[in-house]
């Protein structure tokens, strides 16, 4: 079974729990769309971070390969 379909299962599974203990679909879904959401968007920020700091880091060897 290929990794992608695990993690379908995983948030099926945790979406139906989440529904479980609310009781509300509205409210599942929500959360259900929210986690993946901010996941997402902390994983493009740390990506961003990442490759400033390399961008960071090449210009300091530059700049000491230079003197």
């Amino acid at each position: 079974m290929a990794t992608g379909g695990r993690y379908c299962d995983g948030a099926v599974l945790a979406m139906l729990i989440v529904y479980l203990f609310l009781g509300n679909l509205r409210h599942t879904l929500i959360i259900g769309t929210a986690i993946p959401l901010a996941i997402t968007v902390t994983m493009i920020r740390i990506m961003v971070e990442c490759a400033k700091l390399f961008e960071r880091l090449a210009g300091m060897v530059v700049n000491n390969q230079c003197h």
